[in-house]
């Protein structure tokens, strides 16, 4: 029987995360479980040993995809303070809960004999995927190419087999883009590190660690020097910086100020990439705008069909998981 095989159990199979929080003899079970869970020595991996939450929010998720908590557990894993779980799982659970009829489809086009999935930024080889939604008759599509792809590719898969893992990603992409409720939440190792690059100064720090509260300030001094730097617009310019605060812009305001800081003299590829991501950031806030300034369902439903749909695999997702968001805040608004 294959490891991620659905339990039988007709009281939980369609229950979300809130009616089982609600129910007392359910979440009162699941604790228990969780407990037999975390003290395990080798049924879960190390990052949930003696770990009682994380153990119970497994379980959780487990429940509502129903499939076997324990081996969902080992396919998770602990980056930089978030629960992420394995590609593999998340596309199982996509391909086997989405409300499709029949099973995903794809399609990979362009050359991929000597391809260097690590680095190719190409945008003729890529893969289409496109499934039917219960209830419809037209397929929904979407269309991911290598150039599309972020820069973070830490699975060894991207280098020995980047098809699958191009795969990969684009039933994520086209999971978050149509059935977002499928995985809402849910990222998987290359997601997490994607957002937390967000957050973080690429400079590195020459402080070495552990050297007390002395050793403590020096690195926050550099720390506060370096980010000087980048807004100062320094000689040493750091790219991957501004990009960062490109993507970690919240209004148009916000990224038109910043548009104002940008240097004009860094040559390529840095100005095409700086104006790429600025002109991706200005779409997706003025999308933001749009849904909230909509006035009825009908301009909601032009603005997703139109405008966002057809440029969808251009966003993070994060992007799409907010934009969805937002529609589905708005339109149960209008339709109060």
């Amino acid at each position: 029987m294959n490891a991620l095989t659905t339990p039988q159990n007709g009281q939980i199979a369609h229950l979300t995360a809130f009616d089982i929080m609600m129910n007392p003899e359910i979440m009162d079970r699941f604790e228990r479980i969780a407990g037999v869970m975390a003290s395990s020595k080798f049924a879960v991996p190390k990052h949930l040993q003696g770990n009682t939450g994380d153990c119970l929010a497994i379980i959780m998720q487990s429940a509502q995809w129903q499939m076997d908590p324990f081996a969902v557990a080992q396919k998770t894993h602990q980056i930089n303070g978030v629960l992420g779980y394995e590609a593999q799982l998340v596309n199982a659970v996509i391909t086997n809960r989405a409300p499709i009829t029949g099973r995903l489809n794809f399609e990979w086009y362009g050359d991929w004999n000597k391809i260097n999935g690590k680095e190719d930024k190409s945008w003729d080889k890529g893969i289409k995927v496109w499934a039917t939604l219960k209830g419809e008759t037209t397929p929904r599509e979407i269309d991911i190419s290598m150039g599309q792809v972020g820069g973070i590719r830490n699975s060894p898969l991207w280098g020995s087999d980047p098809r699958q893992q191009l795969a990969y990603l684009a039933i994520k992409r086209w999971s978050r883009l149509y059935t977002p409720d499928v995985i809402l939440g849910v990222y998987t190792p290359d997601e997490i590190v994607e957002r937390e690059e967000l957050d973080v100064t690429p400079v590195q720090s020459t402080v070495k660690k552990h050297q007390g509260a002395n050793g403590l300030k020096a690195q926050m001094a550099e720390r506060g020097q370096s980010q000087e730097t980048v807004i100062d617009m320094a000689p040493e310019f750091n790219t991957s910086a501004l990009l960062a605060q490109i993507t970690d812009t919240k209004t148009l305001e916000e990224l038109k100020a910043l548009a104002a800081t940008f240097p004009t003299d860094l040559g390529e590829p840095a100005q095409t990439d700086i104006k790429n991501a600025y002109g991706w950031q200005k779409f997706y806030l003025q999308l933001i705008v749009d849904i909230e300034d909509a006035a009825d369902v009908e301009t909601i439903n032009i603005v997703m069909g139109e405008r966002f749909e057809p440029n969808s695999s251009s966003l993070s997702d994060a992007q799409i998981d907010n934009i969805n968001s937002i529609y589905e805040r708005k339109a149960a608004e209008l339709t109060a």
